[in-house]
Parts: structure tokens; C-alpha cells; sequence
């Protein structure tokens, strides 16, 4: 049984890609409301992306990037998913869902 594709794999015989980590949140402005990543336009990041933030590999929330420099990018909490009970920690990842 080789050479058989794996469903979803586009035949190539791999899965496709699943998350992948672009940064970490660094600082949350709980007045604003916005997050600091450490990660910006070096890593690809753009305004408009929608990023899963996961704590103990659990996901815990989702934000969208407003704002994006070489190294660091500013984000919000994205609408229409629940709101935390807690804001995100320094330290929670930033995932890119592929």
C-alpha cells in the first residue's frame, strides 16, 4: 500500500501544515485594550491577520492584527468570538492557523 496519498494531502503524501507559532504576546495596554506581539512584518505578519492564542497548548482566544512594524505588531481582540475571563499573559502564543 505505498504511494498512497493521504486524504487531504493534495496527493503529496503529507498532511497539510497545521499552526504555526509567529510569536508570543510581550504586553497587554488593559486601558486601550490592544496587545504587543513580538512579531511583525519580518515574520510576514500583516494588518487584517487573525491569529489563535494558546496557553498550555489549549487555545484561549483569537485577535486580529491592527497595526504591524518590522518586529512587533499591535492587536485586538477579534469580534464575534467570547471575551476572556482574563486577558492574555506574556508569554501565551500567537499562532497562525495554515
Amino acid at each position: 500500500k505505498t504511494g498512497l496519498p493521504l486524504p487531504g494531502s493534495g496527493g503529496t503524501g503529507t498532511l497539510p501544515p497545521g499552526p504555526e507559532q509567529v510569536g508570543k504576546i510581550v504586553n497587554h495596554d488593559p486601558q486601550l485594550d490592544f496587545y504587543v506581539i513580538n512579531a511583525g512584518s519580518d515574520k510576514g505578519i500583516k494588518t487584517g491577520d487573525k491569529l489563535t492564542v494558546y496557553r498550555e497548548n489549549k487555545a484561549v482566544g483569537k485577535i486580529i492584527i491592527v497595526r504591524v512594524q518590522p518586529t512587533v505588531s499591535i492587536a485586538v481582540l477579534q469580534k464575534g468570538f467570547p471575551r476572556p475571563s482574563a486577558p492574555f499573559k506574556p508569554g501565551d502564543k500567537v499562532m497562525k492557523i495554515k
